[in-house]
């Protein structure tokens, strides 16, 4: 319908246009003609008008003063024999207007508005001639011709005359839509000032090729808009462009007016066919294409959804629609799946990613529990999963499942319960994906669980985790679903392990106390807590008996003790302490930071109390009594190792008394450098024979006779002096030391007893103190062997004895009577040592191979001042004598108890009495004399 309606209004079309065509050709030919003349004949008119000009502006400049302080007389005498000039006027150098006259109230404010042009213009260069200096913006055009007086360096007033010109005039008055222009340029060629703008045309720039400093020359040329008449030309030396455009719609306004009514005849019947097409074409392409732009716009905008919603008929547009509504179709199933694709691979990347930082939250934790609300944090932080969790399986129960981990935290109502659990419990043994349709803010789109492996119980753990969309859950997703569950295995084994290492480097395997490596750092970590200000910070070293019970007993034993007493402080207590198996063994407690100075011993005799206290109140034998030794910063020391090494110092000078604390101060400190350079001086001694044996005699009671000698230690250092064996034997014996010294004392012994065996008369021996720590050597009986053949001597001709403290035999009698009977049946005589002094008990001498009881001194200090000693005493004799084993009363120093010794029954005696320890010349030479 469209195109027959076009069809027939296209003839008529044709004629009109046409006509016009024509029409305007003959104009266009006219105007040219027009423009050609007048500019011809406007050169002559030009040259004249800008002579005046310049020479009246001349005479005006000559008639001023400098200073343009007051008119001319000139000026009103010109303007008169002048009227067509629109102004003449005299300008301050300021540029302000001195005088003037003028024509008209336009002309006034159009030299108001030259006030800033004329004085922005370079007239001060040279002030011999006057210059044409613009072109009036109006119409009519005007000339404008201005001298500077005065000079460059001190310029004057401005002399102005403006003139009109205008060679439109020629054209008719119907001209008045033309547009003259004028560019005024100086001798160099450089523009001064710029065009008339006529009505309806924009003012464009001139370019420098309208000005060119050749011949006169006249030029005409046409565009789309108007009709342009070029005047080319040098007058004074200015070269100049006058320029007359005519706009075509004044040339071809004739031709217009033919066009409109051509035009008109043949809109109407236009219009009316339009109106019939119009209202046949509007449901056959107005609705459709209406349709089609809409859903092109959808689509262009995004709008995959978008669709015609057209049927689909015989014609082109319905046909067009169907055929985007299928490519609208392909679109949206290609955004489809290339959406899901990028979901799945932003998925799997996170995944990966998780991967990448399990490693680095394996390393950061040192407990599985920590390190499981790591990984559900980071698998939806990170993993792009909506919920995670961890479980553990329990056995039996209302709740068979116990949540280790999750995240988000899982709701805390008692009507709700966590969304991952259902689909956890159906993983107890292999993978389970189950499918949740959305359901409030918990729905998730699917859930999977996974076997997470077992704890260190056996008990079975499980990993669940929630996704948004169930489409994600592919090949590669599951695939990383089972690594993550792999490396999360892992790591929790890995954790598990060092935290068992670590749990193995700071405790003592077989007592499960934590160790010196333990109390190293909690001390440490105490001693640089910012928040302790001056609180109270120190170590306490407790040994009740744990040193005696190392000795006689197994280190098991030992360490059995310990626990004990740890067990004992701590429900005595009722309060977290911080103690610590140490070397010794001892058991080590820290003085927390939370303690000061003032409540600090309240606290520690509270300790100490707990320590002696047992639970029997019927024991016979309570044990060794407490000893405790304390050390406080900063007087023990500001580090751990000096802080242990003062708490040391305390616990050896500790008394023997019931629950004794002994704190650490600097005069033990002294003393414990003392006892350090002995200790480092002693290899040296024993090596270069510096420690010697003196012998002490033991006198038969019933012949006042020496019947045997006891072989005691001394030491005599050049720079040291004296060393009492009270000193150095116990550090020996804590260095490992008394094993050599008990090997040189036992060489020394048998040698000497050998060479008086052969000078003697009668039968003679010679007892050898043996420490506890040399009873618990396995290899001591064959050391005693060895060490006796090479001093070549067989023990039973030399009756070499030992004597050995009843205390270090009762703490493992069983060991020490097989030791014992060892040495009898290598041709040692056995000697108890000090008895009566400890904690005696008459069961266990009847298993030990003894061949005498020396009663202790303590019992022979009282003898003859309390009958309770003496009836003692007289208990041992009888003892003795059932056993039919010799008794030797120690610490004889008066006649009156060697004759209560006497009647009590005592076999031999020892004390100052008979001599003091001495050298084996001396010793000797008392042999064989009686000594009461």
């Amino acid at each position: 319908m469209l195109i027959l309606t076009v069809l027939a209004a296209l003839p008529g079309l044709l004629v009109a246009v046409a006509d016009g065509l024509n029409l305007s050709r003959v104009q266009e030919s006219n105007a040219r003609q027009a423009l050609y003349q007048t500019l011809s004949h406007s050169k002559s008119d030009y040259a004249d008008a800008v002579d005046d000009l310049l020479s009246d502006t001349d005479i005006l400049v000559r008639s001023s003063t400098e200073d343009g302080t007051r008119c001319p007389s000139m000026l009103p005498i010109m303007a008169k024999l002048h009227p067509d000039y629109a102004i003449v006027a005299i300008m301050a150098p300021t540029g302000a207007t001195v005088c003037s006259t003028h024509a008209s109230t336009a002309a006034a404010g159009w030299l108001d508005a030259m006030h800033v042009t004329i004085d922005r213009l370079t007239l001060g260069q040279s002030n011999s001639q006057s210059t044409l200096v613009a072109a009036h913006h109006g119409y009519p055009m005007m000339l404008v011709s201005a001298r500077r007086t005065g000079s460059a360096a001190a310029p004057g007033s401005i002399a102005v005359i403006a003139t009109p010109y205008s060679p439109l005039e020629r054209l008719g008055p119907s001209r008045d839509g033309a547009q003259i222009s004028i560019d005024l340029r100086d001798p160099a060629g450089h523009l001064i000032h710029v065009r008339n703008r006529g009505t309806g045309y924009s003012n464009a720039a001139p370019t420098t090729d309208d000005v060119s400093p050749g011949a006169d020359d006249l030029s005409l040329q046409s565009d789309n808009k108007s009709i342009r008449a070029t005047l080319r030309l040098i007058h004074h030396g200015l070269p100049s462009v006058l320029r007359i455009e005519l706009p075509k719609s004044i040339v071809y306004s004739d031709a217009y007016v033919s066009r409109q009514h051509n035009t008109a005849w043949l809109a109407c019947a236009l219009a009316a066919l339009l109106m019939v097409g119009a209202m046949v074409g509007r449901q056959m392409i107005a609705v459709p294409a209406g349709a089609i732009m809409r859903t092109i716009t959808r689509l262009s905008n995004g709008d995959l959804a978008a669709r015609t919603g057209l049927r689909t008929k015989r014609d082109e547009l319905t046909q067009v629609a169907s055929a985007l509504d299928k490519m609208a179709d392909t679109l949206e199933q290609e955004d489809i799946r290339r959406t899901r694709s990028l979901d799945l691979l932003r998925q799997t990347n996170r995944l990966h990613e998780m991967l990448g930082v399990i490693g680095a939250a394996t390393g950061a934790r040192d407990d599985d529990g920590a390190f499981f609300e790591d990984i559900c944090r980071l698998a939806v932080e990170i993993g792009g999963i909506r919920a995670a969790g961890i479980f553990e399986l329990r056995e039996a129960g209302d709740h068979p499942l116990v949540t280790l981990a999750s995240h988000p935290a899982p709701p805390t109502d008692a009507g709700q319960s966590n969304h991952l659990l259902p689909t956890a419990n159906r993983a107890a043994h292999s993978w389970h994906v189950e499918t949740v349709h959305a359901a409030g803010e918990r729905g998730t789109g699917a859930t999977v669980a996974i076997p997470l492996g077992h704890a260190q119980d056996g008990r079975k753990r499980i990993i669940a985790c929630a996704f948004d969309d169930a489409r994600l859950l592919e090949e590669t997703t599951y695939r990383l679903l089972g690594q993550i569950a792999q490396d999360v295995q892992l790591g929790a084994r890995i954790i598990q392990t060092e935290s068992a290492l670590q749990h193995a480097r700071s405790h003592d395997a077989s007592t499960g106390l934590p160790n010196e490596t333990h109390f190293y750092d909690r001390v440490h970590r105490a001693l640089r807590d910012p928040k302790r200000k001056d609180a109270a910070v120190g170590v306490c070293l407790l040994d009740a008996g744990i040193e005696s019970a190392a000795a006689g007993k197994s280190l098991v034993s030992a360490k059995t003790h310990v626990i004990q007493l740890a067990e004992r402080i701590a429900s005595r207590l009722g309060q977290a302490i911080d103690m610590a198996l140490l070397p010794g063994p001892s058991l080590g407690v820290l003085v927390t930071p939370g303690l000061d100075h003032a409540s600090t011993r309240d606290w520690l005799d509270a300790l100490a109390k707990a320590a002696v206290s047992h639970d029997d109140k019927a024991t016979v034998d309570p044990g060794p009594p407490l000893r405790m030794g304390v050390a406080f910063w900063p007087e023990g020391g500001d580090t751990p190792q000096s802080l242990l090494e003062s708490a040391q110092i305390a616990l050896r000078a500790a008394t023997g008394r019931e629950g004794a604390i002994t704190y650490y101060s600097k005069q033990l400190g002294d003393v414990a450098r003392e006892l350090r350079e002995i200790e480092r001086a002693m290899p040296g001694a024993l090596a270069d024979g510096a420690m010697q044996l003196h012998y002490q005699p033991i006198v038969d009671l019933a012949t006042s006779q020496i019947a045997g000698f006891e072989a005691l230690l001394r030491w005599s250092d050049i720079r040291l002096g004296y060393i009492a064996p009270s000193k150095f034997i116990p550090i020996a014996e804590r260095s490992g030391l008394i094993s050599a010294i008990g090997r040189k004392v036992l060489r020394d012994a048998c040698t000497q007893a050998s060479h008086w065996a052969r000078e003697a008369s009668s039968d003679l021996f010679i007892t050898v103190n043996v420490s506890p720590v040399q009873l618990t050597d396995r290899d001591f009986v064959r050391n005693v062997r060895d060490t006796c053949g090479k001093a070549e001597a067989e023990p039973q001709a030399v009756k070499i004895a030992f004597e050995i403290t009843e205390n270090d035999l009762i703490a493992d009698i069983a060991h020490g009577a097989r030791v014992l009977q060892d040495l009898k049946e290598a041709g040692i005589d056995i000697l108890i040592d000090d008895f009566g002094s400890g904690y005696s008990s008459l069961s266990y001498l009847h298993r030990l191979p003894i061949d005498a009881l020396k009663i202790d001194k303590s019992i022979t200090r009282d003898l003859s001042i309390s009958d309770r000693a003496r009836a003692v005493c007289s208990g041992i004799v009888a003892i003795a004598k059932n056993l039919q084993v010799r008794t030797i009363i120690e610490g004889i120093e008066t006649a009156e108890q060697v004759a209560l010794a006497k009647a009590l029954g005592c076999d031999l005696a020892q004390g100052f009495l008979f001599g003091k320890a001495s050298d084996p010349a001396s010793a000797w030479a008392r042999v064989g004399r009686p000594l009461v």
